[in-house]
């Protein structure tokens, strides 16, 4: 008897194990559903706009505009704090270390 509760133990996991898996499935396939909706559906909920050339030129000069403020932020700001930053790291160091 001994070893007959063992093998109906096991046979009583598997059951559960497949039903577990079974509804983790299913979880999945509804998550999937919800969130990743095919790449048609998004194209057709899109609404589409035609720009005229103007609005083109003045989006591309607004970009580089952005994009050459933010790169001189990084050359005027952040390079001198960032060295700034890396010199008091090594002088600590040279601190600690000097005993």
């Amino acid at each position: 008897m001994g070893y007959g509760g063992h093998v109906l133990d096991m046979i009583n996991r598997i059951k559960q194990n497949r039903e577990l898996l079974e509804t983790r499935k299913n979880k999945l396939k509804k998550f999937k559903s919800i969130f990743f909706k095919p790449i048609s559906h998004q194209i057709i909920d899109r609404k589409q706009r035609f720009f005229t050339e103007e609005e083109k030129v003045r989006a591309i000069e607004k970009i580089d505009n952005d994009f050459k403020k933010l790169r001189r932020r990084v050359a005027i700001i952040e390079t001198p704090i960032f060295i700034i930053l890396i010199g008091i790291f090594i002088w600590l160091m040279w601190l600690m270390f000097r005993y």
